[in-house]
């Protein structure tokens, strides 16, 4: 543009021929020098007081957008209530900052290009690099490419070329989540736990006479009690669901609880239980071949319990024993739960999967031995609905009996009890009778207790214990359990289930459940209110707060820099830059290089500097 208004200036001057225009030419070329410091082009550009206002705008904006941003951050999305949506707020506020300081930027890059040269001289290409600077960050680009080493300058353009991810960054730096939250107020979510169980009827039957037992390996005598018993119903329906539902815990009856949003928690809660486990034990079997009536039979044993077949038997016999099994009530008795000191019942079973064997011998056939037993046991949940549906999790469980408890009311041992209990081997259970005794707590560390604010001793009273050890040892299951020769369901459930974990696991499962719906208490918990927050990403805010600093920096330091050189601002400003611009000589080789086709090269070769003539200042090619 510069040089195309030269070129004109020139073409009309040579074709005039008049004096009146040679004396214009003379006046004009006879002026006194005129200071740059008092000489004003333009009155928009007098001064920077647009440019600090803007600047001022620019850096308020970002401060107002980033103190919305920290008031915002993790706020619940229903909170905001102003007038127009947040995404709006914040596209406002940095359009604001981004055209403010776009404006200043724009400003002192075609400022800088005056300054520049008046500081030093360079190639009059470096003109036409920083007017394109400032106007947008593809000549930035080219400026920074032009200027090869850092200086203060590049500074402005790489600030502009970041500009343009400015306002894009702040949009998205808000982003939203949904999260559960507590919800204050009435109802509160409850679910049921059993602290202390007091069910069935386990009586002293005082129309019987005391039982006199002798202990042949103590050599002791002592005086039993005859009891009567009755389970509760609702016990034995769960212990008989627990036996035939074919299904995993996952999917078994939930205890009672209470949760109207469908989503809630409880603190860690300990509760009385049934629990289970189960044992491979067939390394532990003890095979037996014997001959017998004529014929071999094979024997497989434990110390309890073993099956036996002739040797040529297949299961298309129907003499063919498949499965045998027995019950244990003295934990001393079994194999995997010798220290067990609450155990309700221990089942060793016996079997042969028949169903891929059909063809073999006995004698040829594996057999497998699984020993499974049920207790008594404090478990501490972690409970938590997601959806309506009840998860818990065991986050700490005690099966000990505390030794000092379940002992005979009586204070005095005249009856015999402490010789009973150690030739009994302290089980639960008693084929013969029994005492008249207390409460059964569990043996827990006061660290736990401390841990998980175990407050109160969680017990069962002897008509629980006594009324569910007789009901499973006597009316359940037998000493002797043979398929096929045994039609009992129970005894075709351990035949033909597979997984007797599964089977025992939900026979725990149920019968804790019911415990706790019976003579349960209802724990508080929170319920839980999607919600959604307002999250800030506040690794977007970084580009922008480069931008913001790199410019602001730039801009005062152009500001400053005019000032110290005395130079107008004249910055864009195109009457300006015709009246600043290249002088008589430096407009006529331009003109000649134009002709010429090369006018681009020889301005790139062509340096310059911005010096006081005696018309003000000009750009003049530098000498030598």
């Amino acid at each position: 543009m510069v040089l195309h208004r030269i070129k004109k200036y020139y073409k009309r001057n040579t074709r005039s021929s008049t004096k009146k225009t040679a004396r214009r030419q003379i006046r004009i070329h006879t002026v006194s020098p005129v200071s740059s410091k008092n000489y004003v082009v333009s009155k928009r550009g007098s001064n920077w007081a647009w440019e600090i206002a803007a600047l001022d705008l620019s850096v308020c904006a970002v401060s107002a957008l980033v103190a919305l941003l920290v008031y915002v951050d993790d706020t619940p999305l229903d909170h905001w209530n102003f007038f127009i949506s947040l995404n709006a707020l914040i596209s406002i506020l940095a359009a604001i900052s981004r055209a403010s300081l776009g404006f200043t930027i724009s400003s002192c890059l075609a400022q800088a290009k005056w300054n520049w040269f008046r500081k030093r001289s360079d190639s009059l290409i470096g003109f036409d690099r920083f007017d394109d600077a400032s106007r947008g960050p593809w000549g930035s680009l080219w400026l920074i490419i032009w200027l090869r080493t850092p200086h203060w300058v590049a500074m402005g353009a790489v600030a502009t070329i970041m500009l343009v991810a400015f306002e894009p960054l702040l949009q998205v730096i808000v982003s939203f989540n949904g999260q559960f939250q507590v919800r204050h107020g009435e109802p509160q979510a409850t679910i049921s736990l059993c602290t202390f169980l007091d069910v069935g009827i386990f009586n002293i039957n005082t129309t019987e006479p005391p039982i006199r037992l002798l202990l042949a390996s103590l050599n002791k005598t002592v005086t039993l009690q005859h009891f009567d018993f009755q389970p509760d119903e609702g016990l034995s329906s769960a212990f008989s669901s627990g036996f035939y539902i074919i299904s995993s815990t996952d999917s078994l009856p939930s205890p009672t609880f209470l949760c109207s949003t469908s989503n809630c928690t409880w603190k860690t809660s300990p509760t009385i239980a049934i629990c289970s486990a189960c044992r491979d034990v067939s390394r532990q079997l003890h095979r037996r071949d014997h001959y017998e009536n004529h014929r071999d039979s094979v024997t497989y044993a434990l110390p309890f319990v073993n099956i036996t077949n002739w040797a040529e038997s297949t299961v298309m016999d129907n003499d063919l024993v498949q499965m045998t099994a027995t019950r244990l009530t003295d934990s001393q008795h079994t194999i995997s739960f010798k220290n067990l000191s609450t155990m309700i019942t221990a089942i060793q079973v016996l079997r042969v999967p028949y169903e891929l064997y059909q063809y073999l011998r006995w004698e040829d056939m594996p057999v497998t031995a699984t020993e499974c037993a049920l207790y008594f046991c404090v478990n501490v949940l972690e409970p938590a609905v997601e959806n309506g549906i009840l998860q818990e999790r065991v986050v700490a469980s005690w099966h000990e009996r505390d030794m000092d408890s379940y002992l005979n009311v009586q204070t005095n041992d005249e009856s015999g009890f402490s010789s009973y209990e150690a030739w009994n081997n302290h089980s639960l259970y008693s084929s013969y009778g029994d005492f008249a005794r207390g409460n059964l707590l569990f043996d827990i560390d006061d660290n736990q207790r401390k841990r998980y604010n175990l407050e109160h001793a969680l017990s069962l009273t002897q008509n629980s214990v006594g009324s569910i050890l007789h009901y499973v040892n006597d009316e359940i299951f037998s000493e002797s359990m043979v398929w096929p020769s045994s039609k009992l369901p129970i005894v075709q459930t351990l035949h033909e289930r597979h997984n007797l974990t599964e089977v025992f696991g939900n026979i725990a499962q149920l019968v804790s459940n019911w415990m706790r719906d019976f003579h349960g208490t209802s724990r508080a918990g929170n319920e839980q209110e999607w919600e959604i927050r307002i999250q800030v990403q506040w690794f977007y805010i970084v580009l922008p707060a480069l931008t913001i600093s790199f410019g602001y920096m730039f801009s005062v330091w152009i500001i400053l820099e005019t000032r110290q050189l005395k130079l107008q601002p004249w910055k864009t400003d195109m009457v300006a830059t015709l009246a600043h611009s290249a002088d008589v000589e430096t407009g006529m080789q331009l003109m000649r290089a134009n002709r010429k086709g090369n006018l681009r090269k020889v301005a790139r070769n062509m340096r310059v500097g911005l010096e006081n003539t005696r018309r003000g200042l000009e750009l003049r090619i530098k000498k030598g």
